[in-house]
């Protein structure tokens, strides 16, 4: 396979150069995508024999791309005919490699435009104009959950609340969006509005927020005594690694024992802040995942700081617990002589996706690799089970899970 990459990179580097985000591959959040059948267009609305020829090239291109990269088997031939029988009269190119990555029907790959590329990189490096939430898709509404509302950020100005359902962003519906389609029209140029349509309970309400440019802190702490410290990760950003060790480092300077990790919500991420901050805990070479691709190719991420951390953890998980969040559970879980998880059965997502940049500013994102904990396990369709279930609305507490969390670390 890494033959094969380099010959196709010899043959293609005036047109492609593969990025590397953080220096590892990228776990994207979740989110639930419509599925293209793949239909053929026939008749007065099909693209002209000609255009689709003119088309190939690049197409048979992409799909070259993609067989090299993509995790699954895929027939490149047979991508680029489907791809050409779909095309209606008025697609552009650009249309047509999305309809490419529609037929993988994969809803972690996708084609971005280089506008659509800057904006996901300006998130990722934690600036850009925006209203300053965390929202993941949710799979059962297609609606987007929103995770955290950023302190004095444009949403928090305009009265949004974790735990709203936007359904809606400005005129467009976004159910039938993908997670990165939906949050580039939240997105925006400073100064102008944009309108939410969110749903909390059974109340709809309309809301209106100025665009800002916004930085994304993805850790916040506290302590609650008895030497108990708490340190929340909303997502794996490429600060985070930073702010969770300044995090941790006021939490021990100030007696910190035992600590509760709340990953609840966290769609994942940058691998290598969530390698980062498992090696704040792990001896020095310790393996934290690895990952391998369909060829058997695997790629190991160790620990590399010779300093470890083994206090009382508990790790707070839910549904929304996933990906790289799910790296870092099966880390600590595998060597840390005490941890507990409380909460609900995470995600379960164990596949890696990975950006391949153009020279013209386009990317692909696609799935390239499983991941494992270190003792092998890969928990993709599974997720990791609680060891302690507490149910967010069992009992009569504006935060029950948390509250476990305390009273196990009190007892250690």
């Amino acid at each position: 396979m890494r033959k094969i990459r380099m010959q196709l990179a010899a043959l293609l580097l005036a047109v492609m150069a593969v990025t590397a985000i953080g220096g590892s591959a990228y776990l994207t959040p979740v989110y639930a995508a419509e599925k293209t059948t793949g239909a053929s267009t026939t008749g007065e609305n099909a693209l002209s024999e000609e255009k689709k020829e003119s088309y190939r090239p690049t197409l048979a291109y992409f799909a070259e791309v993609i067989d090299t990269y993509y995790l699954y088997e895929v027939d490149p031939d047979l991508l680029v005919q489907k791809t050409l029988d779909s095309l209606e009269k008025n697609d552009s190119v650009e249309t047509a490699v999305k309809k490419m990555v529609d037929l993988l029907e994969d809803k972690y790959s996708q084609y971005y435009t280089p506008e659509e590329f800057k904006a996901v990189m300006d998130s990722t490096l934690g600036n850009y104009v925006g209203i300053g939430v965390a929202v993941s898709k949710d799979e059962k509404t297609g609606w987007l959950l929103v995770n955290e509302v950023f302190e004095n950020g444009p949403a928090a100005k305009c009265g949004v609340r974790a735990g709203d359902y936007i359904f809606k962003v400005d005129k467009k519906y976004v159910k039938r969006l993908t997670l990165d389609e939906a949050t580039s029209r939240i997105k925006g140029e400073a100064g102008t509005k944009v309108v939410l349509r969110v749903l909390r309970g059974k109340k709809k309400l309309s809301l209106t927020a100025k665009r800002a440019a916004v930085t994304v802190t993805t850790i916040s702490q506290r302590s609650y005594g008895d030497g108990i410290g708490y340190i929340r990760i909303s997502q794996f950003e490429d600060a985070t690694a930073k702010q969770f060790a300044e995090a941790l480092k006021t939490l021990r300077d100030n007696g910190m024992e035992k600590l509760i990790l709340d990953l609840r919500g966290n769609p994942g991420g940058l691998v290598s802040s969530a390698v980062t901050i498992a090696d704040s805990f792990l001896a020095k070479n310790a393996l934290v995942t690895y990952t391998e691709e369909k060829d058997g190719t695997r790629d190991e991420y160790k620990a590399s700081d010779a300093d470890t951390l083994d206090i009382p953890v508990v790790i707070l998980g839910n549904g929304g617990t996933a990906s790289a969040s799910e790296l870092l559970i099966g880390a600590l879980r595998y060597y840390l002589s005490d941890v507990t998880l409380v909460g609900e059965q995470t995600f379960g997502k164990g596949i890696v996706q990975t950006f391949l940049q153009f020279t013209d500013g386009s990317a692909l994102k696609l799935t390239t690799a499983r991941y494992y904990a270190p003792d092998d396990v890969c928990i993709q369709g599974e997720g990791f089970t609680p060891d302690v279930a507490v149910d967010p609305e069992a009992e009569d507490a504006e935060d029950p899970q948390l509250d476990q969390a305390i009273a196990i670390l009190k007892e250690k």
